[in-house]
C-alpha cells in the first residue's frame, strides 16, 4: 500500500494502520495528533505503520512508543530517518530534509528540546508538558 498517497488522497495528516486496519487518523498538525495516538495504543504496541506529513525526531521519537514497524512520511529529517533506523524500524521519506523547522524557518521547538533524547518515554513527557503549556 501506497500510505503516503493515502495521506494525500484523503486529505489526513495522520493515519496509523495495523496490518490493512486504519486503526488512528486525523486532521490536525504539529505533534498533539500523534501524542493522542500514542496515548490510545501504546498499551497494545507492535506491528503499527505510522504514515505522517513530517516526521522530525521528536515525531520518530513519539512513534517509537507504538514499536511500529515502519514509518512513513512525506518530510522527514535525516536525524529521524537515522534514529528508526538505529531502532530497526523502516523509515520511508519522499523527502529527506537536515532539519524540521516551524513557520518562518525558525527551528522547530519541538525538535530543540529533544536534542539529546533517546529514549521515547522521556520524549513523551516533554512534548506533552511543551503541549499543555500551549505549543502545537
Amino acid at each position: 500500500m501506497d500510505y503516503l498517497a493515502f495521506l494525500e488522497r484523503e486529505g489526513l495528516d495522520l493515519a496509523i494502520f495495523r496490518g490493512p486496519v486504519l486503526v488512528f487518523s486525523s486532521r490536525g498538525e504539529g505533534l498533539r495528533p500523534l501524542l493522542e495516538a500514542v496515548e490510545k495504543l501504546a498499551q497494545e504496541p507492535g506491528g503499527y505503520v505510522v504514515a505522517d506529513r513530517v516526521v522530525g525526531r521528536a515525531a520518530a521519537l513519539l512513534a517509537l512508543m507504538l514499536e511500529p514497524s515502519e514509518v512513513h512520511a512525506l518530510v522527514m529529517s535525516s536525524g529521524a530517518l537515522s534514529l528508526l533506523a538505529s531502532r530497526g524500524v523502516r523509515a520511508v521519506a519522499r523527502r529527506v530534509v537536515e532539519h524540521i523547522t516551524s513557520e518562518g524557518g525558525k527551528p522547530c521547538p519541538f525538535e530543540q528540546a529533544l536534542r539529546g533524547v533517546e529514549e521515547p518515554e522521556e520524549a513523551y513527557r516533554i512534548v506533552r508538558e511543551m503541549l499543555k503549556k500551549g505549543g502545537q
